[in-house]
């Protein structure tokens, strides 16, 4: 049985009702609303369907935020939300607003929620908007998406056309088996996966991505050098040594650090950066290579390749595959992911239609 709560406001001509669509028929619908926005004679131009984290953000607050933005646009919309939960970050909901007949859908959280709606519409053609509410926000600061500002986001929604991005793939080799996940930044093993496995979430929610550079003279502290395998675009696999290894689809990481100079997400190839300084002699010329030459030098001077040298080496490929000699632990857009023997990873040009 639907239970309707029609309210309505008018706001520079336009009336928004609004309406508890809930059922009981699945664990999505009973966590969804209904928002509808449109002009007198009750058209309606697009319907979003808005996948929301309820632990990043006030469901509320968001709903006044894309209503306002909507309207200053003068886009007439309707807007289903599909709740995430604990157990499901994001796929069953953005299935249930493809399912819903949404043209547009968006993550309105973390980057967990971000990267959970992208793996369900890749290759689908349905345009992705982001409201970011997380700490990182790792793609949207990549792409210059508003933080922080719910009302600035939604409007990019509304007025922004589609953009091409691409996505990576990876497949991880863990000890209870195998699972293939999607990226829309970068994943990897070494530094960035011991700093977000040391990073404090108390403090993380306290002072936000700060915590993450408190994290990172532990981090540091625990990388060694791992031998590996490496296999780049179907070559013959080669014997390696390195602590880090990045693999990015955007270049920017916390703190707005661009790392991978050459990283563009809608180039259809993904960029890797290898570390392997030992001793504090290395170390400063590695972070050298990574922050003057192929950052602020590159960015006055300018640069057509981004520069390698003995301890950071930096690569394109459209493929790769690695089997370590032993198990590290493994990031994918932010998130720790646990340890992994091994991995494989592809991309998936122009897969999402993002606004």
């Amino acid at each position: 049985m639907t239970v309707a709560v029609f309210a309505m406001l008018i706001t520079r001509g336009t009336v928004v009702r609004q309406s508890d669509c809930s059922s009981p028929s699945s664990a999505w619908s009973s966590r969804r609303w209904r928002f509808g926005v449109g002009a007198y004679d009750g058209a309606v131009a697009t319907t979003l369907g808005i996948v929301w984290n309820p632990s990043k953000g006030d469901k509320g607050e968001l709903a006044s935020a894309a209503v306002a933005a909507f309207d200053r646009a003068g886009v007439a919309a309707e807007f289903l939300w599909f709740e995430t939960t604990k157990d499901d970050p994001g796929q069953g909901p953005a299935a249930a607003a493809l399912a819903a007949g949404c043209d547009t859908i968006v993550a309105a959280g973390g980057d967990g929620t971000v990267r959970a709606v992208a793996e369900k519409l890749a290759g689908t053609g349905v345009s992705v908007g982001i409201v970011p509410q997380g700490t990182g926000n790792l793609l949207a600061r990549n792409l210059e998406i508003p933080i922080a500002d719910p009302r600035a986001a939604f409007h990019r929604v509304a007025t922004a056309s589609p953009r091409s991005v691409d996505m990576g793939w990876v497949e991880i080799d863990t000890a209870v088996g195998t699972r293939k996940h999607g990226f829309v930044v970068m994943a990897g093993f070494g530094v960035d996966a011991r700093m977000l496995n040391e990073t404090d979430d108390e403090l993380k929610a306290k002072i936000g991505w700060m915590a993450y550079a408190e994290a990172m003279g532990r981090a540091l502290t625990a990388s060694e050098l791992v031998d590996f395998t490496l296999s780049v675009n179907g070559a013959t696999a080669a014997r390696v040594k390195a602590h880090t290894m990045l693999i990015g689809n955007c270049g920017t990481i916390q703190g707005g650090m661009r790392i991978l100079p050459d990283a563009r997400p809608d180039d259809g190839v993904l960029d890797v950066l290898m570390v392997s300084a030992a001793g504090v002699g290395e170390w400063l010329g590695a972070l050298k290579t990574i922050a003057w030459d192929n950052g602020l030098k590159r960015l006055f001077a300018g640069g057509a390749d981004a520069e390698s040298t003995d301890f950071a080496e930096y690569l394109t490929v459209t493929e790769l595959g690695v089997e370590l000699a032993e198990p590290q632990p493994f990031e994918i857009d932010g998130d720790e992911v646990g340890d992994v023997r091994g991995f494989s990873v592809t991309v998936q040009p122009g897969a999402l239609s993002l606004r």
